[in-house]
């Protein structure tokens, strides 16, 4: 079981700072730490949906990380009942609006849940349809979405190749080039800049904004104070309509570097607690990932005995659910092993275990 630990950029410098690191080497640190930029180089970034609890370490204080680590270990080793979080309900409805996704690129979830804990919208990244709401698999033949509409193709990556053949064009008609300088020599500049990270031309809905549209659709109040639960950082273009709505928390699994949004609407955003009323804030996800959620919460045991609760002891406890650590193919030959014994008594009979006919 693997635990990811956030905190905002700044509590992280500010903690390397005070330990003595040099700036310049801090900003290093932290950026090849993200994302290294080569191949086979560390990509941290990446490894957060293998999570399987998260945790917020933001605080100074260590008493409400201990409290939070303390739960974590009690659901896992089944001590005690342990039902779900509120936070931990929604964002599993946001992962499984996720699950409906057709999107060529990737898999996006949102819910949205009033200041009282009730559902009253959700979505996933997805074609809209005439009507409203989105192209489903029920729709069949009528179904246009990216997969099986026009050509097939990601229509933002086609765009995007279609731009960057366009500004080559542009700047050898208009000589601007140096004369060795070719389409793919150009093509690779032109995918080292911010233009390698445009969605606009996407035909599908985001997931924050079909949840929004959702809760219009359903004439349902209580948008203003929500909280809206999302499986990636939202970008800019759905956070302004995250501010506009009303909406006033966001909580996200997993970041999203194309996002401009803190830097754009950094007026009304902010990922600090502290801005809480005067802010939108957008906050790391914190708790059971939604991948266990079912394993980690599903009865696995009795919980009464003669009418009372069973109890477990945290010295003699053992996980409810563990990883094996051997290989495939060592679990195979025990198991291949095992078989064989099984069959090699069974062939044997009653006496090789000592047993007469009658059984004893």
């Amino acid at each position: 079981m693997g635990v990811w630990g956030f905190c905002a950029p700044e509590v992280r410098e500010a903690r390397l700072t005070a330990q003595g690191m040099d700036a310049v080497k801090l900003k290093t640190l932290l950026s090849t730490d993200e994302e290294e930029g080569v191949e086979h180089g560390q990509k941290v970034r990446d490894t957060i949906e293998q999570a399987d609890f998260f945790v917020r370490n933001d605080r100074e204080n260590d008493d409400r990380l201990r409290v939070v680590l303390t739960r974590y270990l009690s659901i896992l080793f089944g001590l005690g009942v342990q039902t779900p979080t509120q936070d931990e309900t929604a964002m599993y409805t946001a992962a499984s609006a996720a699950a409906s996704s057709a999107c060529l690129s990737r898999q996006v979830g949102a819910a949205i849940f009033t200041s009282s804990g009730e559902l009253i919208g959700k979505g996933a990244n997805d074609v809209p349809r005439n009507g409203g709401g989105l192209y489903t698999v029920e729709a069949e033949d009528d179904d246009h979405r990216c997969y099986k509409w026009g050509g097939h193709i990601c229509h933002n990556d086609a765009h995007k190749s279609k731009l960057y053949q366009d500004i080559f064009k542009s700047l050898k008609n208009n000589k601007v080039l140096r004369d060795k300088a070719g389409a793919e020599a150009v093509m690779k500049a032109l995918r080292q800049t911010d233009i390698r990270g445009l969605i606009e031309f996407s035909r599908a809905n985001h997931a924050e904004m079909e949840a929004i549209l959702s809760v219009a659709r359903g004439y349902k109040a209580g948008i203003v104070g929500s909280t809206l639960y999302c499986t990636t950082f939202p970008c800019h273009a759905c956070a302004r309509l995250i501010v506009g709505s009303g909406i006033s928390r966001v909580i996200y699994i997993e970041p999203y570097p194309k996002s401009l949004a803190l830097t754009l609407h950094k007026d009304a955003i902010s990922v600090n607690e502290d801005k809480k009323g005067t802010h939108v804030l957008f906050l790391q996800y914190e708790g059971v990932a939604p991948k266990n959620f079912v394993r980690l919460y599903k009865q696995s045991g009795k919980r009464k005995e003669g009418g009372k609760i069973v109890t477990r002891q945290p010295e003699t406890a053992s996980p409810i659910c563990r990883t094996q650590l051997d290989g495939f193919p060592i679990r195979e030959q025990i198991v291949v092993k095992r078989v064989g014994q099984i069959e090699a008594k069974a062939k044997a009979g009653p006496a090789a275990s000592g047993e007469n006919s009658n059984g004893t």
